[in-house]
């Protein structure tokens, strides 16, 4: 008979409506070998089950090209990734553009596709750090600027007119619907206020 954990945490039979015997109240502690034991009886049982419909996976090489099962709801695409190195028995660490995963075997599938480039945290560094100083470069070789006011030319006559300030725009009034709308017929005896 399978016991529950109220009955595991007390050793004994919890106390019910129904007729017991004393002995089922009183505590008895199993005995650990014992229960390892049926425990993993229990789990090569279901193994010897789950096994007769299972097949091995191929196992996956650091470096392959794999497409990686969504693992967010809603999504439906397989994402494309970099197998960087295996784990465990059926785990493997893969590298998406977003980071690295660890997956299951069962989640990832092997394809023909040409591998995606990841560039490391380094590498971008570097680039941003070159890319900053050669800004910083070309500001330093620009030439001075090169116009020459004079005062002896006549300016445009409409540039020296300020702009008028700009008159703020009315208010448009929020869209509402056009919808006529009327009372219910159920209210059409009383006077609505």
């Amino acid at each position: 008979m399978q016991i529950s954990p109220a009955q595991r945490l007390f050793s004994r039979r919890t106390r019910s409506l129904l007729p017991m015997t004393a002995a089922l109240l009183k505590p008895s502690v199993s005995d650990e070998n014992v229960t390892y034991t049926k425990l993993h009886r229990r789990q090569q049982q279901q193994a010897k089950y789950y096994n007769r419909g299972a097949r091995d996976l191929q196992p996956l090489e650091p470096g392959d090209t794999v497409r990686v099962e969504p693992w967010r709801a809603g999504r439906k695409e397989w994402q494309k990734g970099v197998v960087k190195s295996r784990i465990d028995k059926r785990s493997y660490e893969v590298e998406l553009p977003q980071g690295l995963l660890r997956r299951n075997r069962v989640a990832l599938r092997k394809s023909n596709e040409a591998p995606i480039k990841v560039e490391d945290d380094d590498v971008i560094e570097a680039r941003k750090q070159s890319s900053t100083e050669t800004r910083e470069d070309t500001r330093e070789l620009a030439p001075p600027d090169t116009r020459v006011e004079t005062f002896d030319q006549p300016r445009d006559p409409l540039s020296s007119v300020p702009d008028a300030p700009k008159s703020p725009s009315p208010l448009q009034a929020p869209r509402r619907s056009t919808r006529v709308r009327q009372p219910p017929k159920r209210l059409q005896d009383y006077v609505l206020t």
